[in-house]
Protein backbone atom coordinates (compact mmCIF):
# COMPACT_ATOMS: atom_id res chain seq x y z
CA UNK A 1 0.00 0.00 0.00
CA UNK A 2 2.46 3.06 -1.15
CA UNK A 3 0.77 6.50 -0.47
CA UNK A 4 -0.86 7.76 -3.42
CA UNK A 5 1.47 10.87 -2.99
CA UNK A 6 4.60 9.16 -3.06
CA UNK A 7 3.33 7.07 -6.03
CA UNK A 8 2.12 9.64 -8.13
CA UNK A 9 5.45 11.71 -7.57
CA UNK A 10 7.70 8.60 -8.51
CA UNK A 11 5.48 7.54 -10.76
CA UNK A 12 6.53 11.53 -12.52
CA UNK A 13 9.99 11.05 -11.81
CA UNK A 14 10.27 7.70 -13.92
CA UNK A 15 8.40 9.18 -16.84
CA UNK A 16 10.64 12.50 -16.53
CA UNK A 17 13.70 9.85 -17.76
CA UNK A 18 11.80 7.29 -19.49
CA UNK A 19 8.70 8.85 -21.41
CA UNK A 20 10.09 11.50 -23.09
CA UNK A 21 9.18 12.22 -26.60
CA UNK A 22 11.84 14.33 -27.86
CA UNK A 23 10.05 17.49 -29.05
CA UNK A 24 12.82 20.34 -29.48
CA UNK A 25 15.45 20.20 -32.31
CA UNK A 26 17.67 23.42 -31.24
CA UNK A 27 21.45 22.57 -31.28
CA UNK A 28 23.00 20.41 -29.21
CA UNK A 29 25.40 23.42 -28.00
CA UNK A 30 23.20 24.50 -25.53
CA UNK A 31 23.55 21.12 -23.44
CA UNK A 32 26.65 19.92 -21.29
CA UNK A 33 27.38 16.56 -21.89
CA UNK A 34 30.89 16.11 -21.02
CA UNK A 35 30.85 12.17 -19.22
CA UNK A 36 29.53 9.05 -19.58
CA UNK A 37 26.11 8.23 -18.61
CA UNK A 38 26.98 4.81 -17.59
CA UNK A 39 27.11 4.00 -14.01
CA UNK A 40 24.60 4.77 -11.02
CA UNK A 41 22.49 7.78 -10.16
CA UNK A 42 20.77 9.27 -7.27
CA UNK A 43 17.51 11.39 -8.05
CA UNK A 44 17.85 14.72 -5.88
CA UNK A 45 15.38 16.68 -7.37
CA UNK A 46 12.32 14.56 -5.43
CA UNK A 47 12.58 15.02 -1.90
CA UNK A 48 10.39 12.14 0.24
CA UNK A 49 10.89 11.41 3.64
CA UNK A 50 11.10 7.76 3.22
CA UNK A 51 11.80 7.69 -0.26
CA UNK A 52 14.87 6.77 -2.62
CA UNK A 53 15.24 6.41 -6.05
CA UNK A 54 18.27 5.30 -8.14
CA UNK A 55 18.73 4.50 -12.11
CA UNK A 56 21.55 2.27 -12.96
CA UNK A 57 23.25 2.68 -17.06
CA UNK A 58 25.15 -0.42 -17.96
CA UNK A 59 27.72 -0.79 -20.68
CA UNK A 60 25.75 -3.91 -22.26
CA UNK A 61 22.40 -1.66 -22.60
CA UNK A 62 20.50 -2.28 -19.66
CA UNK A 63 18.70 0.44 -17.64
CA UNK A 64 17.78 -0.77 -13.43
CA UNK A 65 15.86 1.56 -11.74
CA UNK A 66 15.01 1.32 -8.00
CA UNK A 67 13.06 3.13 -6.11
CA UNK A 68 13.33 2.11 -2.11
CA UNK A 69 9.87 3.27 0.32
CA UNK A 70 11.62 3.09 3.83
CA UNK A 71 7.75 3.29 5.81
CA UNK A 72 9.59 2.87 9.47
CA UNK A 73 11.01 6.60 8.39
CA UNK A 74 7.41 8.06 8.29
CA UNK A 75 4.90 5.62 10.58
CA UNK A 76 5.07 4.13 13.65
CA UNK A 77 6.32 0.64 13.98
CA UNK A 78 3.11 -0.23 16.12
CA UNK A 79 1.21 1.25 12.98
CA UNK A 80 3.01 -0.38 10.20
CA UNK A 81 2.25 -3.95 11.88
CA UNK A 82 -1.31 -3.14 12.44
CA UNK A 83 -1.74 -2.52 9.12
CA UNK A 84 0.19 -5.24 7.99
CA UNK A 85 2.87 -3.45 5.85
CA UNK A 86 6.81 -4.18 5.76
CA UNK A 87 9.02 -1.79 6.76
CA UNK A 88 10.57 -1.24 3.36
CA UNK A 89 9.54 -2.02 -0.08
CA UNK A 90 11.26 -1.57 -2.71
CA UNK A 91 10.54 -2.02 -7.00
CA UNK A 92 12.95 -2.82 -9.68
CA UNK A 93 12.49 -1.98 -13.22
CA UNK A 94 15.01 -3.20 -15.57
CA UNK A 95 14.98 -1.80 -19.53
CA UNK A 96 17.21 -0.97 -22.39
CA UNK A 97 18.49 2.33 -23.45
CA UNK A 98 21.01 4.19 -25.68
CA UNK A 99 22.23 7.85 -26.27
CA UNK A 100 22.85 9.80 -28.78
CA UNK A 101 24.58 13.40 -28.72
CA UNK A 102 22.13 14.82 -25.62
CA UNK A 103 19.29 12.47 -26.52
CA UNK A 104 18.97 9.36 -24.14
CA UNK A 105 16.30 6.66 -25.49
CA UNK A 106 15.08 4.59 -22.57
CA UNK A 107 12.73 1.53 -23.64
CA UNK A 108 11.62 3.61 -27.10
CA UNK A 109 11.08 6.82 -25.30
CA UNK A 110 13.57 9.37 -25.75
CA UNK A 111 14.58 12.42 -23.05
CA UNK A 112 16.79 15.59 -23.47
CA UNK A 113 19.89 15.59 -21.81
CA UNK A 114 20.81 19.00 -20.02
CA UNK A 115 23.38 18.37 -18.66
CA UNK A 116 26.00 15.21 -18.31
CA UNK A 117 29.31 15.44 -16.41
CA UNK A 118 30.81 12.88 -14.16
CA UNK A 119 29.23 14.43 -11.06
CA UNK A 120 25.62 15.16 -12.61
CA UNK A 121 23.43 14.50 -14.68
CA UNK A 122 20.18 16.71 -15.16
CA UNK A 123 17.04 15.12 -18.25
CA UNK A 124 14.07 16.87 -18.61
CA UNK A 125 10.88 15.12 -19.87
CA UNK A 126 7.44 16.67 -20.46
CA UNK A 127 8.52 20.36 -19.50
CA UNK A 128 9.43 18.25 -15.91
CA UNK A 129 13.32 18.44 -14.96
CA UNK A 130 14.64 15.66 -12.72
CA UNK A 131 18.17 15.95 -10.97
CA UNK A 132 20.86 13.62 -10.39
CA UNK A 133 24.15 12.79 -8.67
CA UNK A 134 26.64 9.99 -9.53
CA UNK A 135 27.02 7.10 -6.87
CA UNK A 136 28.87 4.13 -6.08
CA UNK A 137 27.51 1.42 -8.47
CA UNK A 138 27.30 -0.43 -4.55
CA UNK A 139 24.17 2.08 -4.25
CA UNK A 140 22.06 0.51 -6.15
CA UNK A 141 23.40 -3.40 -6.47
CA UNK A 142 22.17 -3.74 -2.53
CA UNK A 143 18.52 -3.93 -3.60
CA UNK A 144 19.18 -6.67 -6.52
Amino acid sequence: MINKKIQIALLTMLVSVATMVLTNCSNDDEYEVSASIVGTWKLTSFESIGTTAYIQFCEDGTCITVVVYDYSAIYDEDLLAYLGMEDVEIEVEIMQWSQSGNTIVIDGDAATIITLTSSDLVVTADGITSSYVRVDNSAIEQYL
